[in-house]
């Protein structure tokens, strides 16, 4: 690839004594070389291994599916969503659902998408399932800013005082 001309600005030589670590330089037909090469294949090796070894395991594991009669207070629920969902939250929203719902398997899913286009309603509504249904639930944050308002949309949504009244 290049780089256009208008951002020729953003580089800069590498200078490696600048580093707070020094690289450790060595020659392609070297012995250094051919070893931590030889070491990284091992190691990535070594790594696909345990990822296939966790999903086998995962493809094990049973769980009772949720009671879909428990889905009229999850659709109530998100009623209380104050805006329009977009195509692709429609979609996660359906594919978390199935997981739930109609599998017996744990869920294995991963949401990802920019800030502000729903994640978070999709992690609700999954919260909502698993209380709804007698489960335990937790919504992790990589912040405690972010922590702190998911709490408090927690709290207002479906907490005590709502007609949901779920213990938060």
């Amino acid at each position: 690839d290049h780089v256009p001309i208008e951002r020729a600005y953003r580089l800069s030589r590498y200078r490696a004594g600048d580093a707070a670590v020094k690289p450790r330089l060595s020659r392609v037909k070297g012995e250094a070389w051919a070893k931590a090469k030889h070491r990284v294949e091992a190691n990535t090796v070594q790594m696909a291994e345990d990822v296939l070894a966790l999903y086998a395991t995962r493809e094990t594991l049973n769980r009772p599916p949720f009671d879909p009669s428990a889905e009229g207070r999850v659709r109530k629920f998100a009623e209380s969503f104050p805006y329009e969902p977009t195509p692709d939250q429609k979609k996660c929203f359906e594919d978390v659902e199935n997981d739930m719902v109609w599998r017996s398997r744990p869920m294995d899913r991963l949401i990802c998408g920019d800030v502000g286009f729903g994640k978070t309603e999709v992690a609700m509504r999954a919260l909502f399932r698993c209380v709804a249904n007698g489960r335990q639930a937790a919504l992790l944050a990589p912040t405690g800013v972010l922590a702190a308002q998911h709490f408090k949309q927690v709290v207002r949504r479906m907490g005590e005082g709502t007609e949901h009244n779920f213990n938060v």
